[in-house]
């Protein structure tokens, strides 16, 4: 009731607006604001940007000016409207000087950062596909990690990595295409430093499912190796702990195996290193072909373990 009050009355002042100038502008304040509070961002944008501020009557000071422009452009990116955006937070950063607050510098910064990753989401939105051929979607992951590339800091291609990752998880998202999506990712990864890659594989584990097994089986691998060149062993080793393995074979389980009980003896965890070892023990059972190398590696992981539960018991 309230906003069609006031619709009705600037429709109805708009054509004598100079006269009526000062007592528009609370009333375009006041409707944009439920037009937010109802989320229809484009149509509180444009209320907003009807204020005359350069031409009108009405004297705006220039913290009045930054603080509309600030919440145009904002509303603006809301609505996806990247193009309108983009002229707000230019008009802004125009008005910014030495003696502007913090506070307009700071939300200046995070909307031209929230635009840049608003566009490249969009932009992959576009380029990625639920179905198609394999070679279509390694041309459309490459086309992704491309515009990833482009971005000018790592919080932006984390932030952007992780819509990805939404986006191909997701239930209604072809499971074939989101396979080969995560095949190729597995692959490109170490095109990020290794903070942002540690942290978009822990965000892309946390999503992990059933349908995902083999591809996720990967990743968990990648991610240990992140942690393992921190020298962060332990963490590494129960990313290693946690993992489901896919089927192997017999010789790839006892290398596992073998690397879960060095990086837990590394990380001083002797007591999930001990049943790590007994199970790489019975691996290495009943088969002569298996390299002499493993054997030793159990054999002395299993005297080191002895060694120091008895200095733990003295």
């Amino acid at each position: 009731m309230q906003k069609m009050v006031i619709s009705y009355a600037l429709d109805k002042m708009q054509s004598r607006s100079i006269s009526f100038e000062e007592q528009m502008y609370p009333l375009r304040l006041r409707l944009a604001a439920e037009l937010e509070r109802e989320q229809n961002w484009l149509q509180a944008a444009r209320v907003l940007s009807q204020i005359p501020l350069e031409s009108g009557q009405k004297q705006y000071t220039k913290e009045n000016k930054m603080d509309l422009y600030l919440q145009i452009g904002r509303l603006f990116l809301e609505a996806e409207e990247f193009t309108e955006a983009e002229n707000y937070i230019h008009r802004l950063g125009l008005l910014i000087d030495s003696a502007a607050s913090e506070e307009i510098r700071s939300s200046l910064q995070h909307l031209k950062h929230k635009h840049l990753v608003e566009v490249a989401k969009s932009s992959m939105d576009r380029l990625i596909v639920s179905l198609g051929k394999p070679c279509d979607l390694t041309e459309q992951f490459a086309k992704v990690m491309d515009l990833i590339r482009g971005l000018p800091d790592n919080h932006a291609k984390e932030e952007c990595l992780e819509h990805f990752l939404n986006t191909i998880l997701r239930e209604s998202f072809n499971v074939i295409s989101a396979r080969q999506y995560l095949e190729e990712f597995a692959t490109s990864v170490y095109d990020l430093d290794a903070e942002t890659r540690k942290s978009v594989l822990k965000y892309a584990l946390s999503k992990s499912t059933s349908a995902f097994k083999e591809q996720m089986f990967k990743l968990q691998l990648l991610l240990a190796d992140v942690l393992e060149d921190e020298q962060n062993w332990r963490e590494a080793a129960y990313v290693l702990v946690l993992t489901e393995f896919p089927e192997q074979p017999v010789l790839e389980r006892i290398k596992l195996y073998r690397r879960k009980v060095r990086l837990l003896l590394a990380g001083g965890d002797f007591g999930l290193a001990e049943s790590c070892n007994a199970t790489l023990g019975l691996l290495l059972q009943g088969d002569p072909t298996i390299p002499e190398e493993f054997r030793a590696f159990h054999a002395t992981s299993f005297a080191s373990i002895q060694n120091f539960k008895r200095q733990n018991n003295n």
